[in-house]
């Protein structure tokens, strides 16, 4: 009976922190649209983009100033709290928009709103809102369901890199891309304008980065992406409104973007630069399409923020903008706006040339840059045959961790033959087969071309993969809006057959299907993201729940200021990003505080450290203190981390126990262990 009244006291403690965690949740996404749309609508407002395009672009806006202004404090030795940092670019921003004001005031006195700049289109919020309302019911079905909490987070490499240099952000005050670590060092330059927004939105749901991290994707996922994708297909299938509103089925429809990305890697800050690319090339197409040169300088310098905000959230967001900007800006060259056929002669032609070869030129270019070459050496190895590569590209599963979606491919394919018959889209087809061409290379082959083509995506096929799925989007809603036309015009009532065909397209997208193909077993694509993204973000994978309340309580145990040594394959690699316990490693593998000799003396003699000198030294030298087991060796059931574990290079540390002299013994719960190490407290105490 104790027992029972015992448990049954936990699950209300953890009902109501988990009530509490929601609140919190739901604080950090008001508070990131907030600090998306706020300053960077101001700055649109000040470039005099209509309101519709100042809200959607506004992210873009906001990512480059919260990062220029991390840059700028951190140059100038100011370290500052995150809502100081908050306020600034809101200050900023507000300045930006008076001056910009004033300058008008000044320069056209009697002059009204330049025509058709401030107009609202009551049509384009409509659309917004039919976008915004789909990806919010895909958000929830396919994530916030799937997860086990507002605290969950998924047990990824990549992940606790992420969460570690965030919480740096947090611990110290200074939110510079330049200077990104996750140890107590100057750093170095990492694109982390996503990371400065996620500390912010951490900051204020209570420092807690799990929370805010999950707040940011979900606003990524609701907001910024179905608003950025709604203003590209209003200005870009401008006269073809079936497509435009089919296009509210695809943005969260394919399993490789933005899906992918949050089961593979975690690659967060890819999936933000890429969202923001439809609405950096409505700028550009803006830019173009600009009357009068001052206008086009203004929109230039929009689009500059824009480009530099992609930039600064992962830089191969660069080279996906650049080659969707080639192929419309070719597509211009034959096609104005509102122009059914094309005009060809030999200038236009020679102009097209010119601009395909600058553009090869250019990326052969920054291939061979020194600066570039950490990325563009990368190593993935073949690992499908030309054939299975061709079915995994075709069926829109491109990697184990997707599913196949074989509605997407016949959409897609009448979305190719729609965009033959009316060329002025065949442009969308032309992206499509060059970033399926790079996959099925990227995934098929190794050397040199492979290297060229997808190394500035670190020669990664899920990510010209998930490239393929980002251009096929429009594809799948030209080939939905033709069909769901020539339905509409089969039936008496004109949404009938439209709304046939989406329950169709919604039973093939989640049809349960499961097929064992040699050692493999494929499922359709969104119902195997929710298994993997229920997997992932487990509290019963790698890092439990009941090893994350062991953390906890040796939170309470330590001296804040001292180093733990921890073996950070049975979870504690996630420690510090979670609950910002000092650990001595914060990466599945060998990278710690320490590089070098120190790292590897360590790693590998820290258990004798009762009789070994050299690492007597070497702890109270880097200040270790602690240790701390989250899965002891020789005791079953241990939770472990598989990826980069070889155990000769962690028996310093693994090799510890209740036996081990040199250690004393200050928590234990299970198969958990927290000691000190003695010879660390002798020279404390000295």
């Amino acid at each position: 009976m104790p027992l029972s009244n015992g448990y049954n006291v936990r699950n209300r403690l953890m009902a109501i922190r988990g009530f509490d965690m929601w609140g919190s949740l739901i604080f950090g996404v008001l508070a990131c649209l907030a600090l998306l749309y706020v300053p960077g609508y101001l700055l649109g407002r000040a470039a005099r983009l209509q309101n519709f395009k100042a809200v959607v672009l506004a992210p873009a806006f906001s990512l480059f100033a919260m990062a220029a202004l991390g840059i700028v404090f951190y140059q100038v030795g100011f370290s500052c709290s995150c809502a100081v940092l908050a306020g600034a670019m809101l200050v900023l921003c507000l300045l930006v928009r008076a001056v910009a004001s004033g300058v008008r005031k000044i320069r056209r006195p009697a002059a009204g709103r330049l025509a058709g700049l401030a107009a609202d289109d009551a049509q384009a919020w409509k659309l917004a809102a039919l976008y915004v309302g789909v990806s919010l019911v895909l958000t929830v079905v396919l994530f916030l369901l799937q997860i086990d909490g507002p605290e969950s987070f998924a047990r990824n490499d990549d992940t606790a890199v992420h969460m570690s240099f965030i919480r740096h952000f947090l611990d110290t005050g200074f939110y510079s891309s330049l200077h990104v670590a996750s140890y107590d060092n100057s750093g170095q330059f990492y694109p982390a304008a996503w990371h400065v927004l996620a500390a912010l939105v951490s900051s204020l749901a209570g420092d807690n980065v799990m929370v805010g991290v999950n707040a940011t994707v979900i606003v990524f996922l609701v907001f910024v992406f179905p608003l950025n994708c709604a203003l590209f297909f209003r200005e870009f299938l401008a006269e073809n409104r079936p497509a435009q509103l089919a296009g509210s089925l695809f943005v969260l429809g394919f399993c490789a973007f933005p899906w992918g990305f949050l089961v593979f890697g975690q690659l967060f800050a890819n999936m933000v630069s890429w969202m923001l690319i439809p609405g950096a090339l409505v700028l550009l197409r803006d830019i173009v399409e600009a009357s009068d040169a001052r206008r086009r300088v203004v929109l230039g310098l929009m689009f500059l923020l824009a480009l530099c905000a992609i930039a600064l959230s992962q830089p191969n967001g660069v080279f996906v903008l650049g080659i969707a900007g080639v192929l419309w800006g070719v597509s211009r060259m034959f096609y104005a706006p509102g122009q059914r056929y094309a005009i060809v002669g030999r200038s236009r032609v020679l102009a097209a040339v010119a601009l395909v070869a600058g553009a090869c030129a250019v990326w052969g270019l920054l291939f061979l840059a020194p600066p570039l070459q950490s990325v563009t050496s990368q190593q993935w190895a073949a690992e499908l045959s030309v054939p299975e590569a061709l079915a995994a590209g075709f069926s829109f599963m491109f990697s184990s961790r997707g599913g196949v979606q074989p509605g997407l491919s016949v959409l897609v394919l009448l979305g190719i033959v729609y965009s033959v018959r009316n060329r002025r889209y065949l442009w969308f087809a032309i992206a499509f087969a060059l970033a399926m061409t790079m996959y099925l290379v990227d995934v098929s082959t190794d050397g040199v071309v492979k290297q060229v083509i997808s190394g500035f995506f670190y020669n990664d096929y899920r990510r010209t993969g998930a490239m393929a799925a980002l251009f096929a989007l429009p594809l799948a809603a030209l080939g939905f809006g033709w069909i769901a036309q020539a339905a509409a015009n089969w039936t008496s009532r004109s949404w009938v057959g439209p709304g046939i065909l989406v329950v169709a397209l919604c039973a093939v997208q989640f049809f349960p299907l499961s097929l064992d193909y040699g050692s493999r077993t494929v499922k359709t694509g969104l119902v195997e993201i929710c298994s993997q993204i229920q997997t992932r973000y487990s509290w019963d994978d790698k890092y439990t729940g009941e090893e994350r309340a062991f953390v906890q309580k040796v939170m309470d145990a330590i001296d804040d200021d001292a180093y733990v040594a921890n073996f950070p394959f049975d979870g504690s690699v996630w420690a510090y990003g979670t609950d910002n316990l000092k650990t001595f490693t914060r990466r599945a593998g060998n990278t710690s505080a320490a590089d070098g000799e120190t790292n590897k003396l360590i790693r590998t003699h820290l258990a004798d450290v009762a009789t070994n000198e050299k690492v007597q030294k070497a702890v109270r030298a880097r200040n270790i203190r602690y240790v701390l087991l989250l899965d002891l060796a020789g005791t079953s059931d241990r939770t472990l981390v598989e990826f980069r574990y070889d155990e000769k290079n962690w028996r310093g540390v693994e090799g510890i126990n209740d036996e081990t002299p040199g250690f004393t013994l200050l928590l234990s719960e299970g198969d958990m262990r927290l000691y000190e190490i003695d010879a660390a407290k002798e020279a404390g105490g000295e």
